[in-house]
């Protein structure tokens, strides 16, 4: 309906009926001959907006009309409009998430839950059927006449929910929204069969009260749920909209449509449940907040919380929230939310720091949240999530923050234009909460030598003369919480351990006024968990009163997991910190160290230690030799004189490299050192032919799996293999794509250096894939002879090339297809699983889904012990079979109650032998309505 909200207003409470007073009576004169009639007071907001909708557009067409709204004749009757040409039943449903189902009456719908699981629920079709046979029936009772049939009509107010999939309905019921309604209702030929004065007396018969507008066939209490509803998003705007306002886009990836941090707040904001997940600093808090903004600016009721703050009881930490924001509880503020068919989006803000021993009960409140109250659901986490059967909701990772959006970031907390001095400040800087300080900063300060730096300038920044007392507090507030693996502490302690150190109470105030602290419900944090960091760091430097003992101690401690970089960045004593970085073996912070997160100093004893351990690679490269030993796994062991002299911080040394080479680092050095490592591979593959003559044994592929995959002690350019290869890297943007665009066409490439670049094309997969149009020569001319790892990695690069244009695509086919028959098991699994993603199997698995309609027509006809092992294949083959297209497609197209009767018969077979497929099989059965 097209009516603006001041014209739904304007209705609500303009008197459709005209009433004149005579003594002490009020009589109601129908004007244009419209009367409403109610059974009891409307309660729900989509039956008051249907109810509002027929009589607006019945009043706009001043045609004669009763409404019979919200009565029992045993059976609930939401809304009945009669006219002088017909008579429609209305069943209003105020659905806010998808549904879907059918148009036959005895089929059951489903309803996804915020959490993404479909539910099935009674069918509307069949309700508005019965409901409208029901009136028929009472109808003739009064009249003691035949009266006709009339049609019914489902409705959903405002609309049908995004993402639905309903039929149209048929003559007997019709199924629409709020515009359908205002056009049907004013429809019609004719005579409806029963007059408007019979109705009258029905209504009358049947005891219900006439009323002389919206508002007054209303329960008062969707008014006070409206009024507190809107206070609520009042309160809501004002503490979230700053906040959402500074959400700066950054790309991120994992779910189809969404390609930037706005566009998950969309997403979440038009009722998706996603999770997000970033590293600190990437901008996820201001993503969930501007989701929560979107969100009511479309009619979705958000709540706020932090998952730092659950400590068992999710209701006592959403009722904080709400009260927070002026509702008397959230369990009333989500009953008005239901009273009004408003939909819910809870946010879940840094599941990361919930107590570990909280978030399985965390995730399960999460998703029992979401299917009472249907509403969506909004992660942000530095971590995956646990128990995706609960949740499912889908994973978007934001990708590593680019120089362009650092430079927005400052820019926009800048009050002049960003100086080049501050430009080249951003490079040094991972994150955007670090690049908007740049930006304040800017004219204020030299350049920042670390991350403990910069902070320290924003605190003097922030709290001008007294920052050294609020940074003295603020390391005493972080101390505690990291001795209490807590993220958060009552008002009180704050206040005892202020009090303690002789500071100002007033001081907590200028702390919270600066956004470093947040206060809460009783409660106080820092404004980021960054700042938690950064000051953990600065006690523990502080404790140790250069000791260098206790900051190792403080390094080696589960506690401070994470916090290498920061620990390491504080200290401003260059012995200090050269004694700490030779005392440790932390990839993680050798990996800071070299993108100079640590300090000046710190990036340059990286790099000229990253020299130093590429250089003794190139060495060990050039005396590498094995030999058979049956003992190990692959089968031999290197002899070399080089093999277990590596020291254990140059080992975790190498571990940190990768990360710097797909930012560019080391390029033309690696590469060499792989292709004089292939060199002596093949020479110690040709020696050891000659010996292991009566041995079946892959000597190519297993000293390439020692020395590239995961051989425990192969070389040291094994390990940066396999820390590319895992995958794990994103520390930053990565140019593997230009990597892969420079050496890719190169002639004369060795088994290891093909393997490094399938490795990054990889993780190029965004700006991909480059290599597709050589796979076809490396699949003729290289895989015959390539180790396995590498004709596994050729044919995944093949499966990943669907991308690509048809004639790229055919010649990989083609040549897929030319590969000798006699495969490893894996790999001609792998080539089918290939020649799939390809579609080389379109037209046969077309011939198949024809031959596979017939047969499961058959044996749903048939339904024999046969025809339930063959129903039984026939589901399995969706996942198995290499043309499960076709099998997918069949399946897929029965409708309800075959596709019961189907899976039916096939858990039958599954019952009566044993498959690992039972189980989904009798899941998805019992998603269909069948609860045996």
């Amino acid at each position: 309906m097209e009516d603006t909200t001041e014209e739904m207003e304007r209705r609500m409470g303009r008197p459709l009926n005209e009433t004149t007073v005579a003594g002490d009576e009020v009589t109601l004169a129908p004007v244009g001959g419209l009367t409403i009639y109610i059974g009891d007071l409307v309660t729900t907001a989509s039956d008051r907006a249907v109810l509002e909708a027929a009589a607006g557009a019945l009043h706009d067409a001043e045609m004669p009309a009763i409404l019979l709204a919200n009565f029992d004749i045993g059976r609930q009757i939401d809304l009945v409009v009669s006219t002088e040409r017909q008579v429609l039943l209305v069943e209003a449903k105020g659905n806010r998430t998808p549904v879907r189902g059918q148009a036959n009456s005895a089929a059951d719908w489903a309803a996804r839950r915020g959490t993404g699981r479909w539910a099935p629920f009674r069918s509307p079709v069949r309700q508005a059927d019965e409901a409208r046979l029901a009136l028929r029936d009472r109808l003739t009772v009064f009249l003691r006449s035949s009266t006709p049939y009339f049609p019914g009509a489902v409705i959903f107010a405002p609309q049908v929910p995004h993402g639905s999939e309903i039929p149209a309905g048929d003559f007997k019921v019709r199924i629409g929204d709020l515009t359908d309604l205002c056009a049907w209702v004013t429809q019609g030929n004719g005579s409806s069969g029963v007059s408007l004065a019979q109705w009258h007396a029905f209504a009358a018969d049947l005891g219900l009260r006439k009323v002389s507008s919206i508002a007054a066939a209303s329960d008062g209490k969707l008014d006070a749920a409206e009024k507190l509803v809107d206070a609520y998003l009042i309160k809501f705007r004002a503490t979230y909209q700053a906040k959402a306002n500074e959400l700066i886009s950054i790309p991120c990836e994992g779910a189809p449509g969404i390609e930037t941090s706005l566009g998950f707040a969309e997403a979440v904001a038009a009722g998706d449940s996603i999770a997000l997940i970033g590293r600190s600093g990437c901008g996820k808090t201001l993503a969930a907040c501007r989701s929560g903004i979107l969100a009511a600016e479309r009619g979705r009721v958000p709540i706020f919380v932090g998952a730092k703050d659950f400590e068992g009881d999710f209701g006592r930490l959403i009722n904080r929230e709400a009260t927070l924001l002026g509702a008397p509880s959230a369990a009333t503020l989500l009953a008005a939310c239901l009273r009004l068919d408003r939909a819910v989006l809870l946010i879940i803000d840094g599941y990361n720091e919930c107590a570990e021993q909280n978030r399985e009960t965390l995730v399960r409140s999460i998703a029992a949240m979401g299917d009472r109250y249907g509403a969506n659901v909004a992660i942000t986490s530095q971590i995956g999530l646990p128990l995706p059967e609960l949740l499912g909701t889908p994973e978007v990772h934001l990708a590593p923050i680019s120089e362009e959006a650092k430079l927005a970031i400052a820019g926009a907390a800048a009050r002049s234009p960003i100086h080049s001095s501050a430009r080249s400040w951003i490079g040094a800087v991972k994150t955007g909460l670090e690049a908007r300080m740049i930006g304040e900063l800017q004219d204020s300060i030299a350049e920042p030598d670390n991350r403990s730096a910069l902070f320290a300038a924003f605190v003097r920044h922030r709290l001008g003369s007294r920052n050294a007392q609020a940074i003295s507090l603020l390391v005493l507030i972080a101390k505690t919480l990291s001795d209490r693996l807590s993220f958060s502490l009552t008002s009180r302690e704050v206040d005892r351990i202020t009090e303690a150190c002789g500071f100002n109470s007033v001081l907590l105030d200028a702390l919270e006024r600066a956004g470093l602290v947040v206060r809460r419900g009783g409660r106080v944090s820092f404004g980021h968990e960054m700042y938690l960091d950064v000051f953990a760091a600065e006690a523990i430097i502080r404790d140790a009163d250069g000791d260098l003992g206790k900051i190792l101690d403080a390094l080696r401690q589960p506690l401070h997991r994470g916090r290498g970089a920061a620990i390491v960045g504080a200290i401003d004593d260059d012995r200090l910190q050269l004694g700490v970085l030779e005392g440790i073996c932390i990839p993680e912070v050798f990996a800071d160290c070299l993108e100079g997160t640590c300090g000046s100093f710190a990036q340059q004893w990286a790099h000229q230690r990253a020299n130093t351990v590429i250089a003794r690679m190139a060495e060990e490269a050039e005396t590498l030799s094995f030999e058979y030993d049956e003992t190990e796994h692959p089968p031999f062991r290197r002899t070399d004189a080089t093999a277990g002299r590596w020291s254990a911080i140059d080992v975790e040394f190498v571990k940190a490299l990768p990360s710097e080479f797909v930012s560019g680092s080391f390029i033309e050095p690696v590469f060499e050192i792989i292709a004089t490592v292939d060199r002596r591979l093949e020479n110690e593959f040709l020696r050891l032919r000659s010996l292991l003559t009566d041995k079946k044994i892959g000597i190519r592929s297993g000293l390439f799996q020692l020395t590239y995959v995961h051989g425990r002690h192969g070389p040291m350019i094994g390990h940066m293999s396999k820390g590319l290869h895992a995958g794990s890297l994103r520390r930053g943007p990565n140019v593997a794509a230009d990597i892969v665009r420079a050496w890719a066409g190169k002639e004369r490439l060795t088994h290891g250096q093909i393997y490094l670049l399938l490795i990054l094309d990889r993780i190029a997969w965004n700006d991909g894939p480059h290599v597709a149009s050589l796979i076809p020569t490396w699949l003729r001319e290289t895989y015959r002879f390539a180790p396995y790892h590498l004709q596994l990695d050729l044919i995944q690069a093949a499966h990943f090339a669907h991308r690509e244009p048809d004639s790229v695509r055919q010649e990989i086919i083609d040549a897929l297809h030319d590969l000798h028959s006699d495969q490893h098991l894996f790999l001609s699994s792998s080539i089918i699983e290939a020649l799939a993603s390809l579609g080389a199997f379109e037209n046969d698995e077309a011939a198949e889904a024809a031959r596979l309609r017939e047969q499961v027509h058959d044996l749903l006809e048939c339904g024999d012990v046969e025809a339930s092992q063959i129903a039984l294949t026939i589901w399995m083959w969706q996942f198995e079979h290499p043309l499960a297209g076709a099998y997918c497609e069949v399946v897929s197209e029965l409708d309800q109650e075959r596709r019961k009767t189907f899976l039916s018969l096939a858990c039958s077979a599954a019952e009566s032998g044993t498959t690992s497929f039972a189980y989904p099989l009798m899941v998805e059965l019992t998603a269909c309505g069948d609860p045996s």
